[in-house]
């Protein structure tokens, strides 16, 4: 299994224990949003596979990794967080 999955299956088990009690309805949602915080940082896999491939090995000028992250802090609604 790769460390992405591992990272996100351990979010996604940690947040279904906070919310046991809850109704179905509300534990999906949180569910998902927990992953997606989980897969905020990208693995170093990640981060080589995106070199790779746009073809030049080159690191963008923002760096990969924070385009992942503004990626996926836009997909959490813009929250800001610290790194």
């Amino acid at each position: 299994m790769s460390e992405m999955v591992e990272r996100v299956a351990a979010a996604m088990e940690k947040r279904r224990a906070e919310l046991i009690n809850q109704p179905l309805a509300r534990i999906w949602p949180e569910l998902a949003v927990a992953a997606i915080e989980a897969m905020r940082e990208p693995t170093e896999v990640m981060i080589s596979a995106a070199l790779a491939a746009d073809g030049t090995n080159m690191p963008l000028a923002l760096g990969y990794d924070d385009a992942y992250r503004a990626m996926i802090d836009a997909v959490l609604g813009g929250a800001k967080h610290a790194d």
